[in-house]
């Protein structure tokens, strides 16, 4: 996730200045097909490149700043168009917007790159099936089936729960302790409650899942609506 300071532009045409971001439609936005961004934020941060490398399924959200309640979404649906030298040009789909529009003036806008369509159980575990086993309390190799079974489930599930924070290049050895200690979680979680518990006794799935999202709040992508 990405985000950054702009102005927003009421203009339709394609006339914008540094700093300055626009839509080729007035309210309402579900006219809006293209949108004008700036090479340069209004702070003077030059991000063109960094924009222009955002691909289709990003989603862009703009919120007047200081928030009033207005802003629009959208979700690019091609490529960026880096013809004009002075900006870049965005095809989008317009998602949901306030009301009224956004008014002239300071906006933040935020890039969310969209989660690119994977099979979870290719990458690689996040926990070595030693540290799992240690953490298990299992001594013997006669439980490793059923451990590995559960450790690539519990990982698996962790990395689509993180949707694009996820690095599939994260191996035992480089991923960040919070989210090792995730899978640790859920695997404790898997390994000790089969499903064959029901009503009172069974184990409270809520409880384990809230202490998931605590030692997560710093990795996982934000939704938006």
């Amino acid at each position: 996730m990405m985000s950054w300071p702009f102005i927003w532009s009421p203009a339709t045409t394609s006339a914008i200045v540094d700093g300055e971001i626009s839509a080729d439609a007035s309210p309402p936005y579900a006219r809006v097909t293209r949108l004008r961004v700036s090479n340069v934020t209004r702070d003077g941060a030059f991000i063109r490149n960094i924009v222009r490398d955002y691909p289709a399924g990003t989603t862009i959200y703009l919120e007047a700043d200081p928030p009033t309640g207005r802003f629009a979404s959208f979700t690019i649906a091609q490529p960026p168009d880096a013809s004009d030298a002075a900006m870049l040009v965005l095809s989008v789909r317009h998602n949901a917007s306030s009301a009224d529009g956004l008014d002239a003036g300071p906006v933040d806008a935020v890039l969310l790159r969209a989660s690119e369509p994977r099979a979870a159980a290719t990458d690689p575990d996040l926990v070595a099936l030693d540290v799992a086993k240690r953490h298990l309390r299992v001594v013997d190799p006669a439980h490793d089936p059923d451990v590995q079974q559960k450790l690539t489930a519990a990982s698996a599930t962790i990395r689509d729960y993180l949707k694009g924070q996820n690095d599939p290049t994260w191996t035992p050895s480089t991923v960040p302790p919070w989210v090792s200690a995730a899978v640790l979680l859920l695997l404790t979680h898997l390994y000790e409650h089969r499903g064959d518990e029901f009503g009172d006794a069974q184990d409270n799935d809520d409880r384990v899942w809230d202490a998931i999202a605590n030692l997560l709040r710093r990795s996982r992508d934000p939704s938006l609506a």
